[in-house]
């Protein structure tokens, strides 16, 4: 009993030097810096995923996903759009993937895939948005696009969805829709306003 409570006030004691104080505050300083390159080389990883410019599967027209027979390797879609601190919205074939499988990444929050999706009906209503995108780094271009959109789709859990969505998410879901159907703002010069 003796013994352990000197163990205690020894203990005690270190922890009142200065030099251990500082020793405690390095180490955990290296533990953020560390746990802040593990996500750079995270980031760095998925970023590379992304298919560019005149890469051929950005101009196909991608398949349906068959949910009996095929695997769920569109679901890195999700990492790959959350290492972009400007992504907001990513569809399978800029990752390599021909499926109609887009994620939506609206105000950086609450993440959702759209398996299958289709455009039911469009508003008339139209605006004009500088929209760039993550296979044409560096390119903007300004698109005219309906206001409102309903749009039916398939969640990751296979549950049939309808919704209606308008502004900055109607405009998202309209562009990576545009993917699927091998049309991006690259290469199409009166580029499509579904």
């Amino acid at each position: 009993m003796i013994l352990r409570q000197s163990f205690i006030l020894i203990l005690v004691s270190f922890a009142k030097l200065p030099g251990l104080k500082a020793l405690l505050e390095w180490r955990n300083k290296m533990a953020e810096r560390d746990k802040k390159l593990r996500e750079r080389q995270h980031n760095k990883k998925y970023r590379s995923m992304i298919r560019t410019f005149e890469d051929p599967i950005l101009f196909q027209v991608c398949k349906p996903v068959d949910f009996t027979t095929d695997d769920l390797n569109w679901l890195v879609l999700k990492a790959v759009c959350e290492a972009f601190s400007n992504g907001v919205g990513l569809a399978a074939p800029q990752v390599g993937i021909a499926k109609r499988v887009v994620f939506i990444y609206n105000q950086r929050k609450n993440g959702y895939f759209m398996i299958n999706p289709i455009i039911v009906e469009k508003s008339n209503e139209m605006t004009e948005g500088i929209e760039g995108c993550l296979s044409y780094p560096g390119y903007e271009k300004v698109i005219s696009r309906s206001t409102k959109i309903t749009v039916e789709y398939y969640n990751e859990k296979w549950e049939k969805i309808t919704r209606q969505v308008d502004d900055y998410e109607a405009r998202i879901i309209l562009h990576e829709y545009e993917h699927l159907d091998g049309i991006s703002i690259w290469n199409n010069r009166e580029y499509s306003s579904i």
